[in-house]
């Protein structure tokens, strides 16, 4: 096992397990992730960790704070660069334990998510000595509240910071300015604060600060879904000028309606990502129940010229309420020829009329891969997608096969084989 760098042990630990992990001291392993392990096997498991090891997760695990408490004695601990506590339910005495144990080295890599930490908590883990230097920080799923949003993303033990998921803490757009106003962060490139449905959360506001924060500038991926960006918000954050370098943005379920096209048709937006969701947004007027309805190609597109959308190669749009006349508009949009991926599975005012319209669009001849689940079709639209001009070079195609009919299902399963995936 020369190359190996890291290792998984899952649920009870069977003994052969231990085995491979006592033999492989001296060999600096990367990660150990001890997933799922049960509360009698974590002390095996611990007692076979080798002293050298890199990193540690404890993912999904039940032995929560003895475990816990067990790691910060264990002579790894002291050298210890990465620890991945996903869901362990350590909760403030679990972090006071950490925050305690003498340490000598720094976490580049510290996973806290799911572990019932509050505002309080967040306040200790800010000023926790290694902290400092931390590049990758998941909290995502605690308590933390404004407040502990506040005093998390004030630290100035996060210079190094690369990679932040804040998500699911309602921090809003109070908590999430902290971070803005924060000037040793020079080198985020990854930022989620997805929301859980729960105010406060970010909100056009927050949308405006984070387009107008230098430090933006480093950004490429970004996570805002689940909040109350709306219309207004989406637009601020394409506007953004320091947001100029983003490449992939998640904005599902942000309340957008139909009239976003409206609000960015041929608006130069410095912001053109590459990879886009917008699922659960209502961009059309579909009802739920409504007989779908055949598509017509319109000469008065808002989407035509959604020049945000000009470099995007991976667009989500599940469960946008989709109503014929928007969907034609949009694989009929000049501004998406580069899409390569897309996903419109969902949209129930879609059916057999909007399957043989996407067909002979020429956006649907470029596509790698194409998602239509829970579309209302009809026999013979099976037979249709088998023979369609892009069915030799798409490499996946996902249809539902509830209203189809065997000679449709023989027809998708000889063009597309191992490519095709039946809902």
């Amino acid at each position: 096992m020369p190359n190996l760098r890291e290792l998984t042990i899952a649920g009870d630990a069977p003994a052969w397990a231990l085995e491979v992990l006592r033999r492989l001291a001296g060999r600096r392993l990367d990660c150990v992730t001890l997933t799922q392990l049960g509360t009698r096997a974590w002390g095996d498991v611990l007692a076979a960790l080798p002293a050298d090891v890199g990193g540690v997760g404890l993912n999904y695990g039940d032995g929560g704070l003895a475990l816990i408490k067990g790691l910060a004695a264990h002579p790894a601990w002291k050298a210890l660069r990465t620890l991945r506590a996903h869901k362990n339910d350590a909760k403030a005495k679990g972090l006071k334990a950490l925050v305690k144990a003498k340490k000598t080295a720094a976490f580049t890599e510290l996973d806290l998510g799911y572990n019932g930490l509050n505002s309080e908590d967040f306040a200790a883990l800010a000023a926790a000595p290694w902290l400092d230097g931390v590049r990758a920080l998941t909290v995502k799923y605690n308590d933390a509240r404004v407040e502990g949003g506040r005093a998390l993303l004030a630290s100035p033990r996060l210079h190094a910071l690369e990679r932040l998921d804040v998500g699911a803490n309602e921090i809003g757009d109070e908590g999430l300015a902290a971070l803005f106003a924060n000037p040793a962060v020079t080198s985020l490139a990854h930022l989620e604060c997805e929301g859980n449905g729960q105010p406060p959360l970010v909100t056009v506001e927050g949308a405006a600060r984070l387009g107008a924060w230098p430090g933006a500038t480093s950004l490429r991926t970004l996570n805002l879904a689940k909040n109350k960006l709306g219309d207004e918000g989406l637009a601020a954050l394409l506007k953004g000028e320091h947001l100029a370098g983003l490449r992939a943005l998640d904005v599902q379920y942000n309340d957008c309606t139909p009239k976003l096209a409206a609000s960015l048709a041929g608006v130069d937006t410095p912001v053109r990502p590459r990879a886009v969701n917008l699922s659960g947004n209502a961009l059309g007027k579909a009802k739920f129940g409504a007989k779908p309805k055949a598509p017509k190609a319109s000469r008065k597109s808002l989407w035509a010229d959604a020049r945000w959308l000009s470099e995007c190669e991976w667009l989500n749009l599940y469960n946008t309420s989709l109503d014929a006349d928007t969907f034609a508009q949009i694989v009929c949009a000049p501004a998406l020829a580069k899409v390569r991926w897309l996903d419109l599975s969902s949209n129930y005012g879609l059916g057999s009329e909007a399957l043989r319209f996407l067909i002979e669009a020429p956006l649907a001849r470029g596509l790698d891969a194409l998602h239509v689940l829970y579309w209302r079709l009809k026999p013979g639209d099976g037979v249709a997608l088998a023979s369609a001009p892009f069915a030799a070079t798409m490499m996946n195609l996902s249809v539902s096969k509830k209203d189809l009919d065997e000679a449709d299902v023989a027809a998708l399963q000889r063009a597309y084989g191992t490519r095709l995936y039946l809902g």
